[in-house]
């Protein structure tokens, strides 16, 4: 059984991965400018949040505390914007 949330950083490719739960994926919506992408169920919660580019820094305009918690907690140090 998986464990969630898990935090993920693909430093080959500069993303932060952020997965909260196992829940099939109705929509993603990218960020636009903001290089992010976050995977809602068919409820509207979030499933997943990617970050691309995140070592230039973690737009968190518009999540919840619980992302911001998991990428401070994630040990990485990226630049954050809430």
């Amino acid at each position: 059984m998986s464990q969630f949330p898990r935090v993920e950083y693909l430093k080959d490719i500069d993303i932060l991965f952020i997965e909260l739960g196992d829940a099939a994926i109705e929509k993603t919506v990218d960020g636009g400018d903001i290089w992010r992408n976050v995977d809602l169920d068919a409820n509207g919660a979030i499933v997943s949040v990617e970050f691309v580019n995140a070592s230039q820094g973690i737009d968190l305009r518009g999540l919840p505390q619980e992302i911001e918690e998991l990428v401070r907690a994630s040990g990485h140090g990226f630049p954050v914007l809430v």
